[in-house]
């Protein structure tokens, strides 16, 4: 080995980040079972009370960065420690509406005159798709044979 390879494996920042990333990965793996749970609380909030609970939201939104900055930490791609040694992400919750929407309504009675005018003009619009040709078996075996005819025939 090298001096400077053996002064790379004694450096104490390398040791030191490589006890944060193996930290952090723990950290991320427990963090990522309280966001699956989290999900199936904000679904079973949902499912039985047709609204989406904003404080599950807003921590959801903040999981989700702190896990984006762990990532980014362990990927190599920020040298800056996520939380506990940075501050707790803060956002606001998310504008996204997830309430599901009411039943439709039955239509209203329409006249069948209308129904059959508008069946008419739909019909009216859409073209026809080209035609295909039917080329028989026979035809198609005829061709293979003579184009190997041929090309046995330059061979020679």
């Amino acid at each position: 080995m090298n001096d400077q390879t053996l002064h790379k494996i004694k450096d104490h920042n390398v040791w030191r980040r490589l006890a944060y990333t193996a930290l952090f990965g723990l950290i991320y793996s427990f963090a990522d079972m309280v966001l699956i749970v989290l999900i199936v609380a904000q679904f079973c909030f949902l499912l039985f009370t047709d609204e989406k609970n904003e404080e599950l939201t807003r921590f959801g939104n903040q999981l989700s960065n702190y896990l984006f900055s762990v990532l980014q930490f362990l990927t190599f791609s920020t040298e800056e420690k996520p939380f506990p040694f940075a501050e707790w992400p803060k956002t606001e919750p998310s504008t996204i509406d997830i309430t599901p929407e009411p039943p439709a309504q039955a239509p209203e009675e329409v006249d069948e005159t209308e129904d059959a005018e508008v069946a008419e003009t739909e019909e009216a619009e859409v073209p026809a798709p080209p035609a295909k040709k039917k080329v028989s078996k026979k035809k198609v075996a005829k061709k293979k044979t003579s184009t190997r005819k041929k090309a046995t025939s330059k061979k020679v």
